[in-house]
């Protein structure tokens, strides 16, 4: 069901996606989601992990689709900024 809505949020999100930056915050839960959603060959490896406050991860989106999230550091946040 996580994974249903997160679906449904970064689909919905895709068209202001593909042309700005946009910051989402969300709980742990919601993030696994989210990674289980943009990373289909992971069968359910996030549910696992361990997701740490404040972890931050960035993908893209090209030639439509949204690319495979990577967990990134404050400072290379900023630069992607």
């Amino acid at each position: 069901e996580v994974v249903s809505r997160m679906d449904a949020f970064l689909e919905m999100i895709r068209p202001d996606a593909a042309h700005e930056n946009i910051l989402i915050s969300t709980h742990a839960i919601a993030m696994k989601g989210a990674l289980e959603y943009l990373t289909p060959q992971a069968n359910g490896m996030f549910w696992g992990k361990y997701i740490r406050n404040c972890a931050l991860y960035a993908f893209e989106i090209r030639d439509g689709k949204y690319t495979v999230p990577k967990e990134v550091q404050l400072p290379e946040l900023i630069h992607l900024l």
